[in-house]
């Protein structure tokens, strides 16, 4: 899954609040890694989940909270 950062062409913004940044930045200092790899590494692996547990199969997809939405 690790890419090459020549290869990221797109920023985006997004939020999060105190704690989900504050645990987030905690994670990627324990692990030596960036915030932004953590991020990119969460997504893969949630859109890989999508591919294996979306609509065109019949297995349910384990739950996700969104909290706020």
């Amino acid at each position: 899954m690790a890419k090459n950062s020549s290869n990221l062409e797109k920023k985006i913004t997004f939020r999060l609040n105190g704690k989900q940044l504050s645990e987030l930045e905690c994670y990627a200092e324990n692990e030596g890694l960036p915030v932004s790899f953590v991020v990119r590494t969460l997504l893969t692996r949630f859109l890989d989940d999508q591919k294996v547990y979306g609509r065109q199969s019949n297995q349910t997809m384990p739950s996700i909270s969104l909290n706020g939405f």
